[in-house]
């Protein structure tokens, strides 16, 4: 059986939904045809992480996790009561969106994809990104609505993430080179790039082996050449 690969749209369902579907649409429609050729199936998630007083209890298109379902996972891992939310809560205006999901997505492993379309992704973006590999991707306009702009800037983001998905359906291949190899290495890399692999060279001074060997280790290299 193949493998199932998850993609989360997360965002403020209070005052995002329209184009959080928008999005999650855009990601499900580019992946439909890759799905059908591959032994890998993916499905597309929309999660609520929005602070204000409307809820959504569900989405009849897509499948949801609600923010009461956050919550109590949250109140699991941790040991205590489930959490509620006081009255007098506002909305996540702004970047409020942006500053909440950066600290998660910079938690997330090296491993897994992760990009946030806001309005901020110019300038001095440090505090958002920090030391992750976090990708920040200009919104352009301010994301209120589905127009002819917006339509644009959330689909190149989903076209993005399914080609991540795409580069690492045959795996990455790890070799070790000498200067007296170069050759051979050459015509072998070439070779396994028209076949779909990717291919990560390493010259063999003893440093580049144990890099290669710590990449295999950590899941990056499927495939190593001594």
């Amino acid at each position: 059986m193949g493998t199932v690969a998850t993609f989360y749209c997360v965002g403020t369902t209070d005052t995002k939904l329209e184009e959080l579907r928008f999005l999650a649409e855009t990601v499900r429609s580019s992946l439909a045809t890759f799905s059908c050729s591959s032994s890998s199936k993916v499905e597309v998630v929309i999660v609520d992480v929005s602070a204000g007083q409307k809820e959504t209890e569900s989405l009849s298109d897509f499948k949801f996790v609600t923010r009461n379902e956050l919550l109590l996972c949250y109140s699991k891992s941790v040991g205590g009561n489930p959490i509620v939310l006081p009255d007098d809560r506002g909305e996540a205006v702004g970047t409020g969106g942006t500053s909440l999901l950066s600290i998660l997505f910079r938690s997330l492993p090296l491993s897994v994809p992760k990009l946030i379309v806001s309005i901020i992704a110019s300038g001095q973006t440090e505090p958002y990104v920090k030391t992750s590999d976090l990708v920040l991707f200009r919104s352009i306009v301010d994301i209120c609505g589905i127009n002819n702009v917006s339509k644009i800037v959330l689909s190149n983001p989903g076209a993005s993430f399914v080609e991540s998905f795409n580069e690492g359906e045959k795996g990455t291949v790890g070799i070790t080179m000498f200067g007296v190899t170069t050759p051979c290495v050459n015509v072998v890399s070439e070779k396994l790039k028209k076949e779909g692999y990717e291919t990560l060279i390493f010259h063999a001074t003893g440093v580049g082996g144990k890099a290669m060997e710590s990449l295999v280790r950590e899941g990056y290299i499927q495939v190593y050449i001594y």
